[in-house]
C-alpha cells in the first residue's frame, strides 16, 4: 500500500547524510583496529565515529549549499 502524497516531500538532506554516515564509519573503524594490539573501548570508538562525522558533515556543507528557506 503507497501513502498518500499532496505535494511535494522535502528531504532533510543534513539529517539523512549525517546519519547514515555513524553506522559505516563505526563499522570500518571496528574492523580496522580488530587485530591491532589492546581493542578500543565503546567509548574510544565513539569519538573517533564523532571526530570523523564532524569532518565529514563540515566539508559537506562547505561543498554543498542548503536552501532551506525556499
Amino acid at each position: 500500500m503507497r501513502p498518500r502524497v499532496n505535494g511535494h516531500i522535502r528531504v532533510n538532506i543534513y539529517k539523512l547524510v549525517s546519519e547514515s554516515l555513524e553506522a559505516p564509519l563505526r563499522y570500518g573503524i571496528r574492523r580496522a583496529f580488530k587485530h591491532s594490539g589492546p581493542a578500543l573501548t565503546d567509548e574510544e570508538i565513539t569519538r573517533l565515529v564523532d571526530a570523523q562525522e564532524t569532518e565529514l558533515l563540515n566539508w559537506f556543507c562547505e561543498t554543498f549549499r542548503f536552501d532551506e528557506d525556499e
